[in-house]
């Protein structure tokens, strides 16, 4: 399970008593949860000051959570895709192709060359439990292979059991990144090194009159003659 979040504090002494106040309420989720392991991560001002693994990776060969585990992302991969929306699953199936239209790219291509490497993201990747034949560019697949945390579901009785990697990979869900790389994901938007000021208000704007899904360009380098084709294809 991977974590990320906001955390305002005052003095050292406030943050030092809030973050061990922190750490047993995440602790006391996971086993109220029986999640096997997780990993947690805080930033402020765009900047992270504290990370954390929770329990195990791997539960059989006890390898421990840390910040660096790498997680499957599932559908928070959407905020790689777009740069203003409002959640309709089923549309984020279709931008794939429209992202490939448009550059004649795959997402996947898409997604490395424009914020996975700029980003310095080691600990990112599209699903690499994928196909095989596909180039991931600079990123070290085996270094995500050894810090990728072991898959579990939960069975009739609740317990946590072995399951399986879905090889998917898409718009909608299949990233895989650990804490410290989501955090550092969302202080790029918040810093605006990724998209422009006005776009990232545009984001964060709960009262958009939109509602379903707006594709920007920037985000992922997309010709200008499509942003208004987009915007056409995607709302409702």
């Amino acid at each position: 399970m991977l974590l990320l979040f906001t955390f305002a504090y005052g003095n050292a002494s406030d943050l030092q008593s809030r973050l061990e106040s922190f750490e047993v309420r995440l602790e006391e989720i996971r086993r109220d949860l029986n999640i096997p392991g997780m990993s947690a991560a805080l930033a402020q001002s765009g900047e992270i000051f504290w990370s954390k693994g929770f329990c195990y990776a791997d539960v059989e060969d006890s390898i421990s959570a840390s910040s660096a585990t790498v997680y499957p992302l599932a559908s928070p991969t959407k905020t790689f895709a777009a740069s203003r929306f409002r959640y309709r699953g089923y549309l984020y199936g279709l931008l794939g192709r429209v992202m490939e239209q448009a550059t004649t790219k795959p997402f996947r291509q898409l997604v490395v060359e424009n914020i996975i490497q700029p980003l310095g993201l080691k600990s990112t990747a599209p699903n690499i439990r994928g196909n095989d034949s596909v180039s991931y560019g600079s990123i070290d697949t085996a270094l995500i292979a050894a810090q990728l945390a072991k898959v579990y579901t939960h069975d009739p009785t609740g317990a946590a059991v072995p399951a399986v990697y879905e090889p998917f990979f898409g718009t909608a869900a299949g990233l895989m990144t650990s804490a410290r790389d989501l955090a550092n994901f969302g202080a790029a938007i918040l810093n605006d090194k990724l998209i422009p000021p006005r776009l990232r208000e545009q984001m964060f704007n709960p009262k958009s009159c939109y509602r379903n899904l707006i594709i920007k360009a920037p985000l992922l380098n997309l010709p200008s003659p499509w942003k208004q084709s987009m915007v056409l294809n995607f709302i409702t």
